[in-house]
Formats: C-alpha cells, sequence, structure tokens
C-alpha cells in the first residue's frame, strides 16, 4: 500500500526558524513542503491556495499574530502546530484547539510527536489534543489549573483526590485543583507508581509511610481509608516491598 504524504507550510518571521522546520520537513518521506511565509497575511493566501494538511504557525509577528490567523480560518481548518519561544501562550493556543505546541528551541523528537498528533488526527485516530499531557518516562506530567499550565513532578506528588468533575492534587508543598475526572487522571499517571485506594483516592506508592487495618498514612501525615474493595490489590501492588510479614495486619 503507498503510503500517504502529508502537506504543509510553514508560516514564521524567523529564517532561523524556518530552516530548522524546513530540515525536519526533509527528514520525513511523508511529509512535503508546500511553501512557507514570514508574516500571517501572506499565509492566508497560501493556505486557500494550496490546502495544507499541516501549519507550522508561529505566534508573534508583525502585521497578523498567529492566533489572529486563526480566527480567520473556519471550516476545514489544518492542523495547526504553533512554534514559539513563549511558554505563557500555551493556554491561549489550547483554547483555539491546535493540534500541538513546540516551544523553540524546537527539538526533532517534539517536531515528531507533534507530526504524528497531527496525522492521527487527520486520519480520526485521536481527538482534540487535551489539556493535560501523559507523564514522560514517569517523571512528569503536565496539568491545567486555571489559565496556567503546570508541569508537575510525579515525585512530588502524596495522593490525588477525587471531587465529581475535580481533582486536588496534594504535593509536597502545596495543593493543585484541576478540572478532570479521576478516571482521566489515573490513564496519565506512569504504571506502577501510583495506588487507587479507594473510589476517591489516588496514593504515590513512595508517599505511602505506613498501612495499620483499612487506613494508610501519608508522608504528610494523611490518613486516607482504603475501600474493602480495593484493599487486596493495594496489598497486592506492596507485596514485593514487605519485609518479615507478607502482608500487614
Amino acid at each position: 500500500m503507498e503510503q500517504r504524504t502529508y502537506s504543509c507550510l510553514i508560516v514564521d518571521d524567523e529564517p532561523l526558524a524556518q530552516n530548522l522546520i524546513e530540515k525536519f520537513v526533509a527528514r520525513l518521506s511523508f511529509l512535503k513542503l508546500i511553501g512557507k511565509s514570514n508574516h500571517a497575511v501572506a499565509a492566508i493566501d497560501a493556505i486557500h491556495q494550496f490546502h495544507p494538511d499541516i501549519i507550522f504557525l508561529d505566534i508573534t509577528m508583525p502585521e497578523m499574530t498567529g492566533f489572529e490567523l486563526l480566527q480567520t480560518l473556519t471550516a476545514n481548518r489544518p492542523q495547526i502546530i504553533m512554534t514559539t519561544a513563549h511558554s505563557e501562550y500555551a493556554v491561549e493556543g489550547f483554547t483555539y484547539n491546535v493540534t500541538d505546541y513546540l516551544i523553540k528551541p524546537i527539538s526533532f523528537e517534539h517536531f515528531l510527536r507533534a507530526v504524528n498528533r497531527s496525522i492521527g488526527r487527520i486520519n480520526g485516530t485521536t481527538t482534540a489534543i487535551p489539556t493535560e499531557t501523559k507523564a514522560a518516562d514517569g517523571q512528569y506530567f503536565w496539568i491545567k489549573e486555571g489559565t496556567k499550565l503546570l508541569q508537575i513532578n510525579t515525585d512530588d506528588v502524596i495522593f490525588m483526590e477525587g471531587l465529581k468533575d475535580y481533582v486536588k492534587v496534594h504535593l509536597v508543598d502545596r495543593v493543585v485543583v484541576t478540572y478532570l475526572t479521576m478516571t482521566k487522571m489515573e490513564e496519565l499517571l506512569p504504571k506502577g507508581q501510583f495506588l487507587r485506594i479507594n473510589r476517591s483516592y489516588l496514593v504515590r506508592k513512595k508517599a505511602i509511610r505506613a498501612i495499620h487495618g483499612n487506613t494508610i498514612e501519608t508522608l504528610s501525615k494523611h490518613e486516607l481509608v482504603m475501600g474493602s474493595s480495593y484493599r487486596n490489590s493495594v496489598l497486592e501492588s506492596l507485596r514485593d516491598t514487605f519485609i518479615g510479614r507478607t502482608t500487614p495486619e
């Protein structure tokens, strides 16, 4: 079966950034560069003329910003990969339902991830980019707090508390509240590092200080109750770390 080629357009007023993205595009046989624009106004004509599948779009440009350009695109909008040196624009980018967000200087690894996500959306194998991002190698994950995107180090998490459509993330030094379900949060977390101890709580394994009866004491001295239907799975997950006894009483 012949591999499909996806057309792309670069819109950036920085020659170095244009050249880097062009170089990355050339490394992928399934991408075809159909044009480059150094400002958004010229890009509008190119978009209507060539109908690119993917646009690499800078935000801060003369005459018209990348966000203003997005407002002119309605039906059959291409996949948008924002490129910028300013991470504070990330949340605003998500409100425009962009496919991904690349911070300059852009690495090829992140570029490829964004391209794969764009192709997935074109082919209907994924949905709009979420306001949270899965943990990378078990080290950190991103969640939204108000209008900010926060990078959370997994080692800083003590436990998580579900409150209907919200989750309170109890960290070593603060509590973060995010609009997210516990089920979705559980999907974001690295496998094997967290335990679901009842319907409302997820606890990081290494943040458990003690277990007595059905109560888990955390390093932050919070006492959390294990649900009866969760107790066996929790103890089984911790079994390899027990010394002297098969299970705690």
